[in-house]
């Protein structure tokens, strides 16, 4: 993985996002650092923001705090009418950024109750009580859950969509600058980009589909390094220990630490990990000084107390081993300290 930099296009919008209160939608295809550009804003900026997510294991990507965590939702639909003044409201009076991840997950009525609760605590009939948004995220990703059909009947019959910009506020509301980040860090092939992207887009032409069936390849012996994708957990569980059980090597087991209020159904590995040697894996953590990513695939060599080392391919045949060391993913929960907003960690979870 290429370290992701502080490039021209990032600088640009930075200074045009701490300079202005204007809302911004910033969007781009995958790995064109949309999570490293909110983590750059969050560290350099001068304003009170906090960061939150659909899910707890999106908002401990970005190390930010769910949205129904941070607003005190409860887990279901709520009427507008049931929200009422907190007495933890300061809080939400001294916020001037409101930075909200995996967007293309968040749901048109929970934007709109965000905007009517913002409203009441500050009381401030401005969108969203006058709080800048920031929203990052890729409305081809993944799309908003409603699960059941009484949310469906509801959604179909207040909103043209269940997506964040079919939300009344945005749709009447403050206008959002439309950023599309460029550069893709993740990937350095120019025709796999493209591929990706006009796949991404539904716009592929002619000449790409007759290269992808001529690539494709029906029936061909399953190698042991590739990926099978499945709708079910359960069905990877399976496969997982069936591939680990052919391994003749010694299993070693490295149990996952938590301490403090830790959600367990928001764990970002497993609290039990076994491996042996010669266990194909991927790593779920960045790697700050860019050696591997989240995604990246690898091959247990050495297995030791508390690390491990995994052969990765890099560019074209050469291999490298990198050192994977337990982690810690916290949980933070945001908090008023003297007038300004900090992020307290409320839980860690360590695992390799």
């Amino acid at each position: 993985m290429t370290p992701l930099k502080l490039t021209d296009e990032f600088r640009d919008i930075l200074t045009r996002i701490e300079k202005s209160s204007n809302n911004f939608l910033i969007t781009g295809k995958a790995g064109t650092g949309k999570s490293t550009l909110l983590k750059l804003f969050v560290k350099s900026t001068d304003k009170e923001c906090v960061v939150v997510a659909p899910t707890g294991l999106a908002a401990l990507n970005v190390g930010g705090q769910t949205i129904h965590s941070f607003f005190g939702f409860p887990p279901r639909m709520i009427d507008p009418s049931e929200l009422k003044l907190r007495r933890n409201r300061k809080l939400y009076r001294e916020l001037e950024v409101l930075i909200v991840d995996e967007i293309s997950m968040v749901r048109a009525d929970l934007i709109d109750l965000i905007d009517k609760f913002l409203k009441l605590q500050r009381k401030n009939s401005l969108p969203f009580g006058g709080v800048q948004i920031l929203l990052f995220g890729d409305v081809m990703q993944l799309p908003p859950v409603v699960a059941q059909e009484a949310e469906r009947a509801y959604l179909a019959h207040h909103y043209k969509s269940p997506y964040f910009f079919s939300s009344h506020v945005l749709e009447l509301g403050p206008n959002i600058e439309y950023v599309e980040l460029t550069e893709v860090f993740r990937q350095r092939d120019l025709l796999f980009i493209r591929l990706l992207d006009e796949i991404r887009t539904w716009s592929i032409d002619y000449e790409d589909l007759q290269y992808l069936n001529e690539n494709s390849r029906s029936n061909f012996d399953v190698d042991e390094t590739y990926i099978t994708l499945s709708a079910r957990n359960k069905s990877v569980d399976l496969l997982n220990q069936l591939k680990l059980d052919k391994l003749k090597s010694e299993l070693v087991h490295y149990r996952g630490l938590i301490s403090g209020e830790f959600n367990t159904r928001q764990l970002p590995a497993e609290i039990n990990i076994g491996l042996k040697l010669g266990a194909q894996v991927m790593i779920l953590k960045n790697d700050p000084d860019g050696q591997y990513a989240n995604g990246t695939i690898g091959e247990v060599s050495a297995l030791e107390e508390d690390r491990a080392e995994i052969i990765i391919k890099k560019k074209g045949d050469f291999f490298e081993t990198v050192d994977i060391q337990r982690t810690d993913w916290d949980m933070i929960k945001y908090k008023l300290n003297g007038g300004k907003i900090e992020a307290e960690i409320i839980g860690t979870f360590n695992q390799l």
